[in-house]
């Protein structure tokens, strides 16, 4: 069974997905959004302690879609949780993600 939380992040998405896989707790993300200075994936990331992320998911390159992106990741390396795959669908407007990410701010 996978369970489905919707993140409040105001306007966007942060999905999270999670499931129990050979008695191991496993988690997805699909976006992650900052809303009123705080970053709701994260701290449940940290809440729940996990080591490891199964995989992540920018689904479009929309401020309101992966505003928390950064902050997440930064945390992920820092703490050594393993994202075993990170997916995007910027592959076709790198400039864009670029131009994008360059105005966000923590």
């Amino acid at each position: 069974m996978v369970k489905v939380t919707f993140k409040n992040v105001g306007q966007g998405d942060s999905i999270l997905l999670e499931w129990n896989q050979d008695d191991e707790d496993k988690i997805a993300i699909i976006d992650c959004n900052r809303y009123l200075n705080n970053n709701p994936v994260l701290d449940y990331i940290k809440l729940k302690e996990y080591r490891e992320i199964n995989f992540m998911i920018l689904s479009h390159p929309h401020l309101d879609h992966f505003s928390g992106f950064v902050e997440l990741l930064n945390y992920c390396k820092n703490n050594n949780i393993k994202i075993r795959r990170f997916l995007h669908t910027a592959q076709t407007t790198p400039d864009y993600l670029k131009a994008a990410t360059s105005v966000v701010t923590l």
